[in-house]
């Protein structure tokens, strides 16, 4: 019974032009990978950014449990530290409290380097601006280090985003409220903006936490994130802004607009304007029980409704793996392609991933074969911020633990792979049986190929030499999708296999 249905489906194989495929580039770091630990301890990236020369700038914190320290790092664009930048490429913040983190990072127009988080225990933003040196500049709050305490409550920095006046705003939450935060250049909070500096807006009584945030080209603000509703559920939120830090009416209701994905729980993580003017919002929803999560962006016209043409009603979603997919970032291309970067749990693997989608919220095929990427780092990674380097080069950084207690910076790049042709089941001169497999695969090919199994991320996990038919042996290949690709001078086709 088996074999008759493979013989149905290699019936209406349907083939699929050459393409590139993204996979590692090996240009970069080792292999693709850059791993460096910062300072003494455990350390973590969360957000990365890029210079206008080219130079990566990632932040996070360094330490022990009880003592973290906030720190920057700078790579040259081959992802080797650059000396000519604090310590070696490092730079650790003097201690502001006892646990201090460092969460997001914007460049300056001129090339000073901002970043926002906050400090535990006493629950306070801090906002650090650094010279290109690596140096604090003390012009700057007189020391480089800005701290603010609003309403005396607990206050978190997640995200900041430079205006085109040099004013730094800094979206988060204060009391589980939305809250934005405008500074002068000189580091003092703007009284022109809310009320002494700030905006706060309410999702009823519910919490309500600030993601992400951008600036529109009209210079209105929208901030994007989650709310939690009556019934314990987290719903996609986000809020557009004047100029001022009024809420604009003309979007959604008052200002404000929930998404309910018809999930139990969706969270969205970052936000960005098309050309134009539609909003993205990029994260993960769940899906169903195990826990599983799926990559999600929804498009939301100017007015704040679901934009109909994308997608399936305004919501488009990729499974990398039958598993957990978190979204902690999203980009959008030159020419429209949407980018999702995070990370995958699928048992004990936790990897670095990535999604493109097209303008239309269709997967794009010309990314990999499936639009999906998965990268196995060899440790315990979390992808937390990605960035779009002048040439294309996507680099997606975050954490990876090197053992159960150690922690490192981690950054990988994907860059434009080799020509492959796909045949979704089977091709006229490969076959595979059964798929998907579990134990033996069963390879047939109509002349003498070269075999090569890949996983998402284009890597080799397993080559052979077939002379019209071989059993390979997949019983120890984790679970998810491959790419069996043969190739000789008459033969060059891939074909998608599962591992059960």
């Amino acid at each position: 019974m088996k074999k008759f249905l493979f013989l149905i489906l290699a019936v209406f194989t349907v083939q699929i032009a050459s393409a590139q495929t993204w996979a590692l580039d090996s240009s970069f770091g080792t292999n693709g990978i850059v791993h460096t630990m910062v300072g003494y301890g455990s350390a973590k990236g969360h957000s990365v950014a890029i210079q206008s020369d080219g130079k990566i700038v990632m932040v996070g914190e360094t330490g022990i449990a009880a003592n973290l320290q906030a720190a920057v790092v700078r790579f040259n664009a081959d992802g080797t530290l650059d000396s000519s930048f604090g310590d070696d490429g490092e730079v650790l913040i003097p201690q502001i409290g006892e646990r201090d983190y460092l969460l997001d990072v914007a460049i300056q127009s001129d090339g000073k380097i901002v970043a926002s988080g906050y400090t535990q225990v006493a629950g306070d933003i801090i906002v650090v601006r650094l010279n290109t040196d690596g140096t604090l500049d003390t012009s700057f709050d007189t020391d480089g280090i800005v701290v603010i305490d609003f309403e005396q409550v607990f206050n978190i920095g997640e995200t900041v985003a430079i205006q085109s006046d040099g004013k730094i705003l800094i979206g988060g939450d204060t009391n589980d409220d939305f809250m934005l935060a405008r500074l002068n250049a000189d580091g003092s909070l703007d009284n022109t903006f809310g009320i002494a500096g700030m905006a706060k807006t309410e999702f009823g009584t519910n919490p309500s936490f600030v993601k992400d945030i951008t600036i529109q080209a009209d210079g209105k603000i929208v901030a994007s994130g989650f709310f939690i509703n009556d019934l314990s559920q987290e719903n996609f939120a986000v809020a557009r802004y004047n100029t001022d830090g009024t809420p604009d009416v003309s979007f959604g209701t008052a200002g404000m607009k929930t998404i309910d994905s018809q999930s139990f729980h969706a969270y969205s993580e970052a936000v960005c304007i098309q050309s134009d003017g539609k909003i993205l919002l990029g994260g993960h929803e769940w899906i169903d029980y195990g826990p599983k999560y799926d990559f999600t962006v929804v498009r939301l016209l100017a007015d704040g409704s679901l934009d109909n043409t994308f997608g399936t009603d305004g919501v488009a979603t990729a499974r990398v793996v039958d598993g957990e997919n978190y979204v902690n970032d999203m980009l959008v291309q030159d020419d429209g392609k949407i980018i999702l970067a995070g990370r995958t749990v699928l048992g004990q693997d936790y990897n670095f991933a990535a999604a493109r989608f097209n303008s239309d919220g269709s997967l794009d095929l010309s990314f990999t074969p499936t639009g999906m990427i998965d990268t196995d780092v060899s440790m315990e990674a979390y992808g937390e911020a990605a960035l779009i380097q002048p040439d294309g080069k996507i680099v997606v950084a975050g954490r990876a633990y090197n053992s159960s207690t150690v922690s490192e910076f981690i950054m990988v790049r994907y860059s434009d792979g080799a020509d492959i042709s796909v045949a979704e089941i089977s091709g006229s001169s490969l076959t595979i049986y059964p798929n998907p497999a579990n134990d033996i695969l069963k390879i047939e090919t109509d002349s003498r190929c070269s075999i090569e199994v890949l996983d998402l991320s284009g890597k080799i996990v397993f080559s052979t030499i077939v002379e019209n038919q071989s059993l390979v042996d997949v019983s120890n290949f984790a679970s998810g999708m491959y790419f069996v690709r043969a190739n000789s001078n008459s033969v060059n086709e891939v074909i998608q296999l599962i591992i059960e």
